[in-house]
């Protein structure tokens, strides 16, 4: 994937990501985006759509990680990789999504300084298990957690 945009409708929001930048596109205006330098899990806020779609060892995962981490909180789906695509949280981890719901959002984040990968470390453009984090150590320390 090379190039995204996310559309947020009621907000009068769009995110693009390509040729290695991520912008913030709204009433006329363009901002370049950046993820923040969080590096440490208990610095972090973190997102998922619900802790109800994690099941079985993913659920306890991800207990463990919404122990360690700062803040967390839940819902936004798409629109939480764009606010860390924006630097104003620091985490997202999504289980089961499929290409349509990330293929779009990874350039999006990654243009912004941040990195998408499934819980393994793999690229994310097929869809699957999801970290985005804004750092490669908080990317890593989730991985740790959420690959166990």
């Amino acid at each position: 994937t090379i190039a995204g945009v996310m559309a947020q409708p009621f907000s009068g929001e769009t995110y693009l990501g390509v040729g290695g930048n991520a912008f913030l596109c709204q009433r006329g205006m363009d901002k370049k985006l950046a993820v923040s330098n969080v590096r440490e899990l208990g610095q972090a806020i973190a997102f998922t759509t619900s802790p109800k779609l994690f099941a079985g060892r993913q659920r306890a995962a991800f207990d463990r990680l919404e122990d360690k981490v700062r803040l967390a909180r839940y819902g936004c789906d798409c629109y939480a990789f764009c606010l860390l695509a924006a630097g104003h949280i620091d985490l997202v981890v999504e289980p089961g999504l499929q290409i349509y719901d990330i293929a779009a959002l990874i350039p999006i984040v990654e243009n912004a300084g941040g990195i998408v990968t499934n819980f393994a470390g793999g690229p994310a453009d097929a869809g699957g298990d999801i970290i985005g984090a804004a750092t490669p150590e908080l990317h890593q320390a989730a991985m740790e957690i959420m690959g166990s």
